[in-house]
């Protein structure tokens, strides 16, 4: 730490230690004022370290009534701020140390590895590789997009392994999440399912997109994870062509979730994409603070989307509310209409009003949201100013692009993969189920995964839901192959809620 940050407290301990003939560990070395660096270099500074007291271990005869580290509290505890969050125990304990016990009695626990959530430190244990570096500007600056964009082999242009043993080559791709200040527990489990289940083994860099995360907060999340974190900070306001006074306090779509809300919903739908191409990712990989990876991913996802020529990836998709979708189909059916585009690659008119990908997992190539084509197509949007008065989300507004810019044989959805987001998501990964799916009817066009597949409970607060298929509901959006093999919905859903456990049956909710 500065030295000027513990100067009363030092000198108060230098004063002690004279008056008892104690002298200091060297390298722990105390009673240097801070104005005094250059002097006798043989001398130790003021406090240049601090013992990381988050793992220590400790005999009570040390801490005990009577002992020497009573008297040394006593001594400082006189001092401005020592009994403050100012200094912290921290200094405490490391002047206790330098002074009061023997050198061949500490001991460091190199060998075991702890990350400390402060970020103050970050050890892997003995005979383990050294922590992935925290930033892609670390160890050869950023990665650069290729000249070209996406070529005709269905490849983005690199080269090179991603020293994994996996056949798939590694690309120039980042996984991203909005990050909340105040949801900091969440994102953080969500981390850690990518680095157990995925990153651990090709550490591609996350980028933490915040808004005035405060600077604790930032090192609590690296301390979190063995991935690379870059944090790239971001101002939602209104647009300037939007007139403040026609923005309703609520709208009709979820009346509770406020601007901040739909300035999120802006930012996913419209400019997210632009600024990881601008930071040079051609592969976008979007994950929520309440995403989970719930099983190993064991080949990389962003090679076999470049190797397979696929340009948008989805595990899941849902049917959005009517009142979150007002005029905005219309609106796009607007847009398709003065496009004119009748070419393979628009199928908007085959693609179920209401309909979206779930996008709270969601990859895709840099191409798809940052052509020129989306950006005149979410102009076209943007400038209606739904999003702010109707909260139109950004999951219809891209699924919407997706069925109109590209060919549905570029789509794929990732059925394999381990995944969760409560409570309407919950796919097993494919080496845990039991026996393998019924095969399916090959269609030209994405098949919808309406989620669950099996029932799913799951607890908000003191509600309980039961999501479970629904027999009704499957018959009335029963699959319909056209004559030209278009399949629909291949399961339906309903939900059950009860204020709690044992309380007879639930009311239907849907």
């Amino acid at each position: 730490p500065p030295s000027v940050c513990f100067a009363e407290l030092s000198l108060a301990a230098a004063e002690f230690a004279s008056k008892a003939g104690l002298a200091p560990r060297r390298g722990l070395g105390i009673g240097r004022g801070p104005a005094e660096p250059e002097a006798d270099q043989q001398e130790p500074y003021l406090l240049p370290l601090l013992l990381n007291d988050q793992l220590e271990v400790s005999r009570a005869v040390l801490w005990r009534p009577g002992s020497a580290y009573l008297e040394l509290h006593a001594a400082l505890s006189g001092v401005a701020g020592a009994q403050t969050p100012r200094h912290g125990d921290a200094p405490l304990q490391t002047l206790h140390a330098a002074l009061l016990v023997p050198e061949e009695q500490w001991h460091i626990f190199a060998d075991v590895g702890m990350p400390s959530r402060s970020g103050s430190s970050l050890f892997s244990a003995s005979g383990l590789p050294p922590p992935l570096p925290r930033s892609p500007l670390e160890k050869g600056g950023l990665l650069h997009a290729a000249p070209g964009g996406l070529l005709a082999n269905g490849t983005n242009g690199t080269n090179g392994t991603n020293g994994t043993g996996s056949e798939y080559p590694r690309q120039k791709a980042a996984i991203y999440v909005l990050a909340d200040g105040r949801r900091l527990g969440r994102l953080i489990e969500m981390l850690q399912s990518l680095d157990r289940h995925f990153n651990h083994r090709y550490g591609y860099p996350i980028v933490v997109f915040d808004e005035q995360l405060l600077p604790v907060q930032k090192a609590r999340l690296s301390a979190a994870t063995h991935s690379p974190l870059t944090f790239v900070p971001v101002d939602f306001r209104l647009p300037a062509f939007i007139d403040a006074s026609q923005v309703p306090e609520k709208t009709g779509c979820i009346p509770e979730r406020g601007l901040g809300y739909r300035h999120m919903c802006r930012f996913q739908a419209g400019i997210v994409n632009m600024k990881l191409a601008e930071l040079g990712f051609e592969w976008h990989w979007r994950m929520d603070d309440d995403s989970l990876l719930t099983g190993d991913v064991p080949y990389d996802v962003f090679g076999f989307m470049a190797s397979k020529g696929m340009l948008y990836g989805f595990v899941s998709t849902v049917r959005d509310d009517d009142a979150c979708i007002v005029d905005l189909w219309d609106t796009a059916k607007t847009y398709q209409q003065r496009l004119g585009n009748s070419s393979k690659e628009n199928w908007f008119d085959e693609w179920p009003r209401g309909a979206v990908f779930y996008n709270n997992f969601e990859i895709s190539h840099a191409s798809v949201f940052t052509s020129p084509q989306y950006r005149a197509y979410f102009d076209h949007i943007d400038r209606h100013g739904g999003i702010y008065t109707r909260r139109w989300g950004d999951a219809p507004i891209k699924s919407i692009a997706v069925s109109l810019m590209v060919p549905p044989e570029r789509v794929h959805r990732f059925g394999d993969l381990g995944y969760r987001h409560a409570p309407f998501i919950d796919q097993e990964p494919e080496y845990m189920r039991k026996a393998p799916p019924a095969p399916r009817p090959i269609a030209p066009l994405p098949l919808l995964a309406w989620k669950p597949e099996r029932p799913v409970r799951s607890v908000i607060g003191r509600v309980h839901i039961d999501t479970a298929p629904d027999a009704d509901l499957q018959e009335l959006l029963a699959p319909k192959v056209s004559a030209q093999g278009w399949i629909g919905a291949d399961i339906a859903t309903s939900i059950r809620i009860a204020s709690g456990a044992g309380e007879g049956d639930p009311d239907p909710y849907v």
